[in-house]
């Protein structure tokens, strides 16, 4: 009986704090994703961009994406996603054809993969800045 009740004091105890560790990672994740929506991105492509592959990575978990962006003639050519851990930010990917259309960062999220899309134009935008200032 004494061994028992232990057994179950242990398996408690052990619900507990699993429980509260994940709770604090759940927040984590959840402070991450809402800073993503305020971080300031530039609306516009770099005004003098040199030829050639530029690679760009951007991460908050628990969303990774490392692109590279092909600069040819001052414009943006194509952009290849080489990483994408997204989650259920899939959709996303199709931001892509619309940065190389636009010639600009300053175009619509992917509704249902706001998260992603963000991190993915971050991750854009730092390959871009390579680019302007080889």
């Amino acid at each position: 009986m004494k061994r028992s009740i232990h057994i179950l004091i242990v398996v408690l105890c052990t619900l507990i704090l699993l429980g509260v560790g994940f709770s604090l990672v759940f927040r984590q994740v959840e402070t991450n994703l809402q800073n993503l929506v305020t971080l300031p991105i530039a609306p516009s492509v770099p005004v003098s961009l040199a030829d050639g592959l530029y690679e760009g990575t951007y991460s908050t978990f628990p969303v990774k994406v490392r692109v590279q962006v092909h600069v040819l003639d001052q414009r943006i050519q194509a952009i290849s996603l080489l990483e994408h851990r997204n989650g259920q930010g899939e959709p996303a990917e199709a931001i892509l054809e619309t940065i190389v259309e636009e010639q600009s960062l300053a175009v619509d999220t992917i509704s249902g993969a706001t998260y992603s899309s963000i991190v993915i134009l971050k991750a854009v935008e730092q390959a871009l800045a390579k680019a302007g200032n080889p």
